[in-house]
């Protein structure tokens, strides 16, 4: 009766490891994405008027205009970090559903 208990609560711990160390590597995806669209967006920064941006759809670049480009950027951002505030809430409480096991 006692190690069957054991392993159940074992078990648990396991699960809720597993679901820990995905939420930090989905946070750390999203980090990586911020990084990267705020280089972005400091790069916008330092173009001159008559600069030229492109996107890529698909297999083709596209010409967009710069501040078209630079709203979609700082849209983006605020997406992710609205991301990694719903990652650091999914951790908090993963971490104390470990902490009561």
């Amino acid at each position: 009766e006692f190690i069957r208990k054991l392993q159940t609560e074992r078990e648990k711990l396991q699960v809720l490891s597993k679901e820990y160390q995905k939420f930090i590597t989905t946070r750390q995806q999203f980090d990586a994405q911020l990084n990267e669209n705020e280089l972005v967006l400091s790069e916008f920064g330092r173009l001159k008027d008559n600069a030229e941006v492109f996107k890529l759809v698909g297999p083709l670049l596209v010409k967009q205009e710069v501040p078209e480009a630079g709203s979609t950027v700082k849209k983006r951002i605020n997406f992710i970090k609205g991301e990694l505030e719903r990652c650091e809430k999914n951790i908090a409480g993963s971490e104390e559903r470990q902490g009561r096991c």
